[in-house]
C-alpha cells in the first residue's frame, strides 16, 4: 500500500481519501498503519470517511483514529462527516482531544469534513443538526472545520444546501470563511 500512496503523490495529488468500511481494511490494521506512516513522511492530507455504513464497525472505529493520531503525530487528516448522527460526538472528541489548549501553542491536524450533513432527504444517517454544527464550532473552532470534501457523492442541489446551511450558523464572516473554504487552502498551502 506504501506504494500506491508514493503513486499518489506522484501524480501531484494533495490527498488521500481512506474508506476502511469500503476497502475492507481496518483502521488500526498494519495495512491501514502502513498508508498512514507513508502519507504523513509525504506531507499528503487523508480524508477518513467515518460513520456507520453498514459494515464491521470493530473495522472502523471513530475512537480508533485517536490512535492514529497519537501515533503519526504529523499526519493532517479529516474525520468526515465528523462521525455522522451516529458518532458525532465520538468524532468531536478525537478532534477536540488534539487541539491544544488555550494556553499552550501548537496547530491541531484533525478536522471535521462538513460533508453529507446537510440533507435531511439524502443520506439521514449522516445528518447534523444546525445545533451540532454550531457545537462543532464551540468545541474544536471553525479553524477546525471543512466543508465539501464528499465531492463528487455530492451533486450541485447539495453543495448549495449545505453553503446556505452554513451561512445560516449566524457565524462571523472570518469563520464563514474558513469553513467554506479557507482551511483547506491553508491545509494544501503546507503541502510538501
Amino acid at each position: 500500500m506504501r506504494g500506491q500512496v508514493r503513486r499518489v503523490a506522484e501524480l501531484g495529488f494533495r490527498g488521500i481519501k481512506f474508506h476502511h468500511a469500503g476497502q475492507e481494511v481496518g483502521i488500526l490494521s498494519e495495512a491501514a498503519r502502513s498508508v498512514y506512516a507513508e502519507a504523513e513522511r509525504l506531507g499528503l492530507f487523508m480524508v477518513f470517511h467515518v460513520g456507520v455504513h453498514r459494515s464491521r464497525m470493530r473495522e472502523s472505529r471513530v475512537m480508533d483514529l485517536d490512535e492514529v493520531a497519537w501515533d503519526y503525530p504529523e499526519l493532517r487528516f479529516s474525520l468526515e462527516h465528523i462521525g455522522g448522527y451516529h458518532f458525532f460526538k465520538e468524532a468531536l472528541a478525537v478532534i477536540f482531544n488534539h487541539k491544544p489548549t488555550p494556553w499552550a501553542q501548537g496547530p491541531c491536524h484533525l478536522y471535521g469534513g462538513l460533508s453529507s450533513v446537510f440533507s435531511t432527504e439524502k443520506n439521514l444517517f449522516w445528518h447534523l443538526t444546525q445545533e451540532q454544527i454550531l457545537e462543532a464550532v464551540r468545541q474544536v473552532g471553525a479553524e477546525q472545520l471543512i466543508f465539501g470534501l464528499d465531492f463528487p457523492y455530492n451533486g450541485e442541489k447539495e453543495a448549495k444546501l449545505g453553503i446556505q446551511r452554513v451561512r445560516e450558523l449566524g457565524l462571523s464572516r472570518e469563520e464563514e470563511a474558513r469553513i467554506l473554504g479557507g482551511n483547506m487552502r491553508e491545509i494544501l498551502s503546507g503541502v510538501r
